[in-house]
């Protein structure tokens, strides 16, 4: 739908994808889509928001049970195209830890990348190319240039392996090529001119050709041979200006706004959803409040009933301990009183016995 321009229904699809996902916990399926809607804010040149999309997607991956060697290929390109986006946004030295985690990364993973470790070895020699040329360009933009050229020839000497990506190594070629024009290095410019020339038996794509004959016209024209540098610009104008003619002025329609409208539209859901949790929460809250006062109002009234028939049970104690000392003094005068009247009558019987 994206490629046939019907941007709304790309959106509302992508995101339709997203929120099932989410809704059914599949990580692998959340991972992608957030993954198609990363790699389209990258194209509208959306680099922020594409960040953020593809740092989802990496955190996602993780939690996604997939085969490996997919699943290791696909947390290299995301750092890979988190490390673009800072890279496009300027800033650099969180683009080249990004790069630095991507090469961390593949050194571990280099037997994994794919099925079979010989395939896998390829895999890692192509991502090492990969990583190297994107850290060169970073190097360029802090204008470092000996580190720039290290990590192109870096970049070039992993891509003229064989079952290597040899556009990538032409690519690295050209820009090379353009650092070495800017600094008026014409033999070194020369040399790296004859090496892209040489890659041409592997095939080339019409703007490696283009900017090929550009570099060859500014060589000679910095070499003062007039007619050869004319030679080239006149081939290099000719393949800019059909080049021009087969872009026309066809421009892609921004769907950013169309991609930001179903983000806010899918956060007002989630948040929607969220709110009726809470609700429920402060429901629950309040029941377990109330519950509580309730407790806490019979344990106070239980405590002061028990402290009341304990105050009685003393009372009644002070009380059987009172006649219990009355009956002890009773059980003496007793005593006292029948040994008086004992006494008495052994006095009178003894009298009337004699």
């Amino acid at each position: 739908l994206y490629q046939l321009q019907k941007y709304d229904e790309a959106c509302s699809s992508l995101y339709e994808s997203f929120r099932l996902s989410v809704q059914y916990s599949d990580n692998c399926n959340i991972s992608n889509s957030v993954y198609n809607i990363g790699m389209i804010m990258y194209q509208q040149q959306q680099y922020d928001s594409a960040a953020v999309y593809f740092k989802k997607a990496l955190y996602y991956v993780g939690l996604c049970d997939m085969v490996v060697a997919y699943k290791n290929n696909r947390v290299q390109e995301l750092l890979d195209n988190i490390a673009l986006c800072y890279t496009k946004t300027i800033k650099l030295d969180s683009a080249l830890n990004f790069y630095q985690d991507a090469l961390h990364f593949v050194e571990q993973k280099q037997d994994s990348l794919a099925i079979d470790k010989e395939n896998s070895r390829n895999r890692y020699y192509s991502a090492k190319g990969v990583i190297f040329d994107n850290m060169a360009k970073v190097y360029v933009l802090k204008n470092e240039m000996d580190s720039a050229i290290l990590f192109y020839k870096r970049s070039i000497a992993f891509n003229n392996l064989p079952a290597t990506d040899h556009n990538d190594m032409q690519l690295s070629l050209i820009q090379l090529a353009n650092i070495y024009l800017q600094q008026l290095n014409i033999d070194a410019l020369g040399s790296t001119l004859d090496t892209l020339k040489q890659s041409f038996r592997f095939g080339a794509s019409e703007q490696v050709t283009t900017d090929y004959t550009r570099l060859m016209y500014q060589y000679y024209n910095h070499s003062h041979q007039p007619e050869k540098a004319l030679h080239y610009l006149t081939v290099y104008t000719q393949k800019k200006d059909s080049s021009m003619i087969a872009r026309g002025k066809t421009r892609q329609e921004n769907i950013g706004q169309e991609l930001r409208d179903k983000d806010r539209e899918f956060q007002i859901q989630l948040l929607q959803k969220s709110n009726q949790i809470d609700k429920i929460y402060v429901w629950l809250l309040s029941i377990f409040f109330i519950m509580s006062i309730i407790i806490i109002g019979l344990v106070f009234y239980l405590f002061k009933k028990n402290k009341q028939s304990l105050r009685q049970s003393l009372m009644l104690n002070d009380a059987i301990t009172l006649q219990k000392r009355n009956l002890e003094s009773a059980n003496i005068n007793k005593d006292r009183i029948l040994n008086v009247v004992a006494h008495d009558l052994r006095s009178t019987i003894g009298a009337i016995a004699n």
